[in-house]
């Protein structure tokens, strides 16, 4: 299946990124759960994380085994604790 990548500035970090995420061993990608995150993406804005957290989704979809999470304030914490905790791969 054809999907839109995203273009411009979230690209050029973002498909690298993905690419280093994604070469890491089965073994490794298992581990974040208990390890914690393999990339962090800091953003300025609450909206601009929400944003490049789309489109690490639009770059991800046929990964099933990689998962990104925007963590913002204004969403519970409770449930971005609780995703965090099932395990991410990037926030």
């Amino acid at each position: 299946a054809l999907v839109m990548a995203p273009s411009g500035k979230t690209a050029a970090f973002g498909v690298p990124l993905c690419h280093h995420v994604l070469c890491f061993p089965q073994s490794i990608l298992d581990t974040v759960a208990e390890e914690g995150p393999l990339a962090l993406v800091m953003a300025p804005t609450r909206e601009l994380a929400l944003q490049i957290n789309v489109e690490f989704g639009k770059l991800l979809s046929s990964q099933q085994n990689v998962v990104s999470l925007a963590v913002v304030g204004g969403q519970s914490i409770t449930e971005q604790a609780t995703k965090l905790r099932n395990g991410v791969h990037v926030v």
